[in-house]
């Protein structure tokens, strides 16, 4: 009988990281002090910031007020940083809605936070949910690990334990170059625990 408890206790998937922020609405007004085209952009506007992780992936989601291409703009994205082993990462999202903008493209980015000369390879994907207002975007932790042995080879890919800090997510107007419209992020010194 203690051998079938120990078996299934072995079976049972490890539980996985969560964390959630929330950010109010109707503040999505400008980060860069820049002058918005409207006193707040609701497609624009975070309002819940998830992030989870499986075996093999980080998720996070964004629960925007309303999905859709922001006035005034080419496209709208949404970028998450974070802190891994000391190297600050940028994972981008971004929907370019006038494709005559060829220095901007659809999907997902993985680079060094201030560092847009450099992409790293990424097994990631993203899809939005207009009905819920959700980007969605899945991060392979083996994709995290390479950029990060790419800066330092000593670095393991993250796993069960791996920490997470100095999590942001900022939406950002696409006009000829990335405009912050609102920043959201958790309380102070809170980390993610894969």
């Amino acid at each position: 009988m203690l051998v079938l408890v120990a078996a299934a206790a072995l079976a049972t998937p490890v539980k996985a990281g969560s964390l959630t922020y929330t950010d109010p609405g109707g503040d999505a007004t400008a980060v860069d002090n820049y002058d918005p085209p409207r006193p707040s952009d609701p497609e624009l506007d975070i309002l819940e910031v998830a992030w989870s992780t499986t075996a093999e992936e980080l998720v996070i989601t964004t629960t925007l007020e309303t999905i859709g291409e922001p006035i005034a703009s080419n496209g709208w994205a949404v970028a998450h940083y974070l802190d891994y082993e000391g190297i600050r990462f940028e994972i981008l999202v971004q929907d370019v809605g006038t494709p005559s903008d060829a220095v901007f493209g659809d999907g997902v980015y993985l680079r060094r936070a201030g560092d847009s000369s450099t992409e790293y390879p990424c097994v990631c994907r993203t899809f939005s949910e207009p009905e819920t207002a959700q980007v969605h975007v899945f991060v392979e932790l083996h994709s995290l690990g390479s950029a990060a042995r790419f800066v330092d080879p000593r670095i393991r890919r993250p796993g069960p334990g791996a920490i997470f800090s100095d999590l942001e997510t900022v939406s950002y107007r696409i006009l000829g170059a990335l405009f912050a419209s609102d920043r959201a992020e958790p309380a102070p010194d809170t980390n993610f625990v894969v």
